[in-house]
């Protein structure tokens, strides 16, 4: 039997039966992760099975003895996570003498040197032991993994974590609300195979998921009726995955058959390592913003035009003693010269100043 002792738990006399039988060893050999623990205020650590001891990579001399919380500390960023929820959860044990369940993300075994965090969700089962006389005798401290969904919706789930996942889960519903809408958005694979694209980029062209998920993402349909701009996203593709993220515009084509200007980009999606996993292509349609600077532009010429010719309109119904004197004198000079011609012809007046003119003959 195992002989150990904590503050408010009692030695007992060893009766025949429970001789015959090492429960140190059978303890210790339990291929489930389990801890004894004390009933004192540090949670004393009296005994441990070999496999926990395999899981916190450690040998079994460095923790018996010591308080649970000064391997397992408190975690003082997470409410509820491991340190403050293990604790509430062992203290509700010395309180109401029966077991108790939670869910911790990131069960940490160590602290320190032999440090080993086990970063996935797991089950602590909490279980009084108790005397012939109904008193508290030990703890049984379990760990064990969850697996499925299910498990992490038990009735005994830490309200902390259950708070996370909701968290997680609104976060990758705004994600995803995000990639489905607005900009055309796809995932392909590294031999430029389409894995998946947004609703925008089927129900806005006119296609179906059939007609593009699989095929190499430069013969799909928003590219076919131009063998160079197939070229051209073939290429920008092939340079997505040799890590060099591209960007450019291009004409694409819709179910119909029209045709529309997008803003295209493909981008590679890089691990830790700087190893490209995947490509994200996008687009953004500019077709109208084109069209508007189009239209723009071409009211803007018209209207200098049309000032342009305002402005010869006014320069000619100018009145004439305004014109530069660059422009009078030329034309004073021609009219006094057709002034002495006028005199000149027969009948034409004398003129008063100077009398009639001789000739040479008289």
């Amino acid at each position: 039997m195992m002989s150990v002792t904590s503050e408010g738990a009692r030695q007992r006399p060893r009766s025949q039966a429970e001789s015959e039988v090492d429960y140190r060893r059978l303890f210790e050999s339990s291929p489930a992760l389990l801890l004894l623990l004390g009933t004192d205020a540090e949670f004393t650590i009296l005994g441990a099975s070999d496999a926990y001891m395999h899981a916190a990579c450690e040998k079994r001399e460095a923790v018996i003895g010591r308080g649970l919380f000064h391997i397992l500390p408190d975690d003082p960023g997470a409410d509820g996570a491991t340190g403050r929820g293990l604790r509430a959860s062992l203290e509700k044990v010395l309180a109401k003498r029966s077991p108790d369940e939670m869910v911790a993300f990131g069960y940490d075994l160590f602290h320190g040197e032999g440090e080993s965090s086990l970063a996935r969700p797991f089950s602590l089962l909490n279980s009084p032991v108790l005397g012939a006389d109904g008193a508290l005798l030990f703890i049984v401290h379990r760990v064990e993994e969850v697996r499925g969904e299910s498990a992490l919706r038990q009735e005994g789930s830490s309200p902390s974590f259950e708070a996370l996942r909701r968290e997680l889960d609104e976060a990758n519903a705004q994600l995803r609300a995000i990639y489905e809408q607005g900009l055309f958005a796809g995932r392909l694979r590294l031999d430029g195979s389409v894995i998946d694209v947004n609703r925008a980029c089927l129900e806005t062209c006119g296609f179906t998921s059939a007609q593009v998920l699989g095929k190499p993402f430069w013969e799909c349909g928003w590219w076919r009726l131009s063998q160079d701009v197939m070229a051209w996203v073939k290429s920008a593709v092939q340079k997505a995955i040799s890590g060099v993220p591209f960007r450019g515009v291009s004409r694409y084509f819709w179910a119909d058959g029209s045709e529309h200007l997008v803003d295209f980009t493909c981008i590679p999606v890089k691990d830790a390592s700087g190893r490209v996993e995947l490509l994200v292509a996008t687009g953004t349609d500019i077709t109208e913003r084109v069209k508007a600077e189009n239209d723009r532009r071409a009211l803007e010429e018209q209207r200098q035009r049309a000032e342009a010719l305002a402005e010869l309109d006014r320069a000619s119904s100018t009145p004439f003693p305004t014109v530069s004197h660059e422009f009078r004198a030329p034309l004073t000079l021609i009219r006094g010269r057709l002034a002495g011609l006028a005199r000149r012809r027969p009948g034409a007046h004398p003129c008063p100043a100077r009398g009639p003119r001789r000739h040479a003959a008289e």
